[in-house]
């Protein structure tokens, strides 16, 4: 409707505009005429007594010659204005045609997703990752959810080696680098019920579709992530209807996810590492603030993550832990949630990545600290730990101070800063719970490569 209007407006002024030269082009003609007849009269028989006539014949030349400037002027200038405002209008059709109606400078830091999804009950993503949209949008996905709304993920197929070797060219990152960061963000969806697919292919623009209103196509910068540009399209334009199709093609090439491999016959040799972050050290007395966890499997490394925040009507804290962690209430109290949520999404984690015969193994540095945290958090919630867990535990300490002792670890290594300095483990943020665990189960890696040799 809207383009069929610009499409008049453009036809209309095209002619109104001609229509305007061709009135004035011909009236300044007939001026012309008319005084160049006056100035031949007026040249012939000029007495002396009519001298006033030389200046006067002489005005009337330079504004006949003025005008025919002007008439010349107003014949191409304005045709020439003419075509450059019908050519806004036509890039103006263009745009409307298209159904573009907002463009995002930055994808990452823009986009008002809360809004977006308000009033919707279809999501579907067409993303090579994820995990990060997940982690910043975790809230608003949640909540999305949480009164009625399907999510649908698509994203390549993890278990095809080409396509991870081409997703590594393109981001520059290891094969095994990209197949974590889908398998995470697949673990992460998961959790919110999504219905996930494999797509045994690779995208040139990432996908985000509200239900049959809006979608927004994203773009991939192959070196500086800083920013992602991005469009906003309505529904009736035609980008809208190409994003549409192309997501429907991309669905009927993909098969859906059913479940990690090995899920059943080696989930029971997997581990579950743990990082604890408190307000002190007795667990009697001081605040749980977060827990960082991960299911480690000895045939694919870390398999899913994940990390809870707990909320405290009074937090009991030591200066010295405040002052370890960093601890802030007010940025600690924006992204946590109960006691009870946080021991729920705990639970969830362990019945989707381990075997439900077998009692879990928990690992760390120092494990004995985070069980005692643990086990206490268990029984204010009123869970059985020892229902869910194993007596036995794996400390990464322990190994250390073993291989010291067999002579295959030249180090003097007293905690985990000297640990992962001497092993040359990047800790992302330093006491923060998930960044640690993902820290101490590199470390436990490294472990194992050298007892192994």
């Amino acid at each position: 409707m809207q383009s069929k209007k610009m499409a008049r407006i453009s036809r209309y002024y095209h002619k109104y505009l001609d229509e305007v030269n061709q009135t004035n082009v011909g009236i300044a003609a007939l001026v012309i005429v008319i005084m160049y007849i006056v100035v031949i009269i007026m040249q012939t028989n000029i007495s002396d007594t009519e001298w006033w006539k030389y200046p006067a014949i002489s005005l009337i030349s330079s504004i006949a010659t003025s005008i025919v400037i002007f008439s010349v002027w107003e014949l191409y200038s304005k045709k020439s204005f003419t075509k450059d405002v019908i050519s806004l209008v036509d890039v103006k059709e263009n745009i409307v045609s298209s159904g573009i109606e907002h463009y995002y400078p930055n994808f990452r830091i823009d986009i008002d997703w809360k809004e977006l999804l308000r009033d919707r009950t279809e999501f579907t993503l067409c993303i090579t990752y994820g995990s990060n949209f997940y982690k910043t949008q975790e809230e608003t996905l949640e909540s999305f959810v949480r009164i009625g709304g399907k999510i649908t993920l698509i994203v390549p197929d993890y278990r095809n080696p080409k396509l991870l070797t081409t997703l590594s060219n393109r981001f520059g990152v290891s094969t095994k680098k990209v197949k974590e960061k889908i398998t995470d963000a697949i673990s992460k969806f998961s959790q919110l019920d999504s219905e996930i697919y494999l797509f045994n292919g690779t995208y040139h623009s990432s996908y985000y579709k509200f239900g049959s209103d809006y979608a927004i196509m994203s773009f991939f910068r192959h070196n500086d992530e800083r920013y992602v540009p991005a469009l906003l399209v309505g529904k009736n334009g035609s980008l809208f209807e190409f994003i549409h199709e192309d997501i429907a093609k991309i669905l009927s090439l993909s098969t859906k996810f059913e479940g990690f491999e090995d899920s059943r016959t080696k989930s029971r040799d997997r581990l579950l590492f743990i990082d604890t972050e408190t307000g002190g050290t007795d667990p009697n007395e001081h605040s749980l603030l977060s827990i960082g966890f991960i299911a480690w499997d000895p045939y694919n490394g870390n398999i899913d993550k994940g990390e809870v925040f707990i909320m405290h009507d009074n937090y009991v804290c030591t200066d010295e832990a405040i002052s370890i962690n960093n601890f802030n209430k007010i940025e600690h109290k924006k992204k946590s949630i109960s006691s009870q949520e946080a021991l729920s999404k705990l639970l969830k984690f362990c019945s989707s990545n381990f075997d439900s015969n077998s009692k879990i193994i928990l690992a760390g540095h120092n494990i004995q600290f985070d069980i005692s945290f643990l086990k206490e958090f268990f029984r204010e919630n009123n869970v059985e730990f020892s229902s869910i867990f194993s007596h036995r535990s794996i400390d990464t300490f322990s190994i250390i101070q073993f291989l010291q002792y067999s002579e295959k670890l030249d180090a003097n290594i007293t905690n985990s800063d000297e640990a992962f300095k001497y092993f040359d483990i990047n800790v992302h943020i330093r006491h923060d719970a998930l960044s640690d665990t993902l820290a101490t189960v590199e470390l436990f890696e490294k472990l194992i490569k050298v007892s192994n040799s």
